[in-house]
């Protein structure tokens, strides 16, 4: 009975805020272990295009897959966005119904148990879908910098340190980056 009560105020919340919920409107795209199935599940069988307005944040090495900090920007008049990534036993990460901001900027903490490729995909107001792909390297050694050159990584540099809100845009975080 709670179950069912949450899930109707979640959907009416989704009616006013003027948002889809995935979760209820693609539950397939969920279950999913690929992350081309699950492309395929939320946004049906279109093209994709590479995409330099596509922005992530991402360190390219971590030693710990456990809280691996995401930032995403877009200049794209996108309708939704969506995460997804190869490592986990389900593909999809989260999806963000964009809701007319004209330049949307999303910062989030993911997990990785190992290395595998990131792709984001942005669903434009002009129906086409836009991505990013990149690959983060998880060290499977608990000591940072095993072998990789961590000294480039956002943990290196600090950043896991500050809160991601402090950030005034992804082009500062990519800074610590560089």
């Amino acid at each position: 009975m709670m179950k069912q009560f949450i899930v109707i105020v979640f959907y009416l919340y989704t009616l006013i805020a003027n948002a889809e919920n995935y979760s209820i409107t693609k539950p397939g795209a969920w279950e999913v272990e690929r992350t081309v199935d699950a492309i395929e599940k939320l946004y049906g069988k279109k093209m994709m295009e590479k995409d330099s307005r596509v922005k992530v944040v991402l360190p390219k090495y971590t030693s710990y897959g456990g809280s691996v900090p995401l930032s995403i920007s877009t200049d794209i008049p996108a309708k939704s966005i969506a995460v997804l990534q190869d490592a986990n036993p389900r593909a999809l990460v989260a999806v963000f119904s964009v809701n007319n901001n004209p330049k949307p900027s999303y910062s989030i903490m993911i997990k990785m148990r190992q290395t595998a490729f990131i792709t984001i995909v942005v669903e434009g107001k002009d129906g086409k879908l836009y991505f990013h792909e990149q690959e983060l390297e998880v060290s499977s050694s608990p000591i940072c910098g095993s072998g990789y050159g961590v000294k480039k990584s956002i943990y290196a540099s600090g950043a896991w340190e500050r809160s991601l809100d402090k950030f005034d845009s992804v082009e500062d975080m990519q800074k610590l980056v560089e």
